[in-house]
């Protein structure tokens, strides 16, 4: 998890630090898949599920729903290999990784 910024420096400053985390990332992908799903979900309801509306919401979920869990996959494969161990950071060992293979 990234350290909190410095409570000296000015907001824009504090936000701008916390705009190039991954976490952040990670939060704007759920908050978009969030969003995309209850715009599809809406457009579902209503069965107009073929509207060009609900096209790029499934397609803009679908897309944030894989970056999220591609950050995901990705911090875990740098903890891995800040390990320190030559084994883990292998092709094999990445792909036997069970998030990988949820990801595929």
């Amino acid at each position: 998890m990234a350290p909190p910024p410095s409570g000296s420096l000015p907001l824009t400053q504090r936000l701008l630090q916390l705009a190039q985390t991954l976490q952040f990332a990670w939060f704007v992908g759920h908050l978009t898949l969030l969003f995309s799903i209850s715009r599809y979900g809406l457009s579902y309801i209503t069965f107009n599920y073929y509207s060009r509306w609900a096209q790029v919401s499934y397609r803009t979920a679908f897309i944030s729903a894989a970056v999220t869990y591609g950050i995901v996959v990705y911090k875990a494969f740098r903890a891995r290999s800040r390990a320190g161990s030559k084994a883990q950071g292998s092709i094999i060992s990445l792909a036997a990784d069970e998030n990988v293979q949820y990801l595929g």
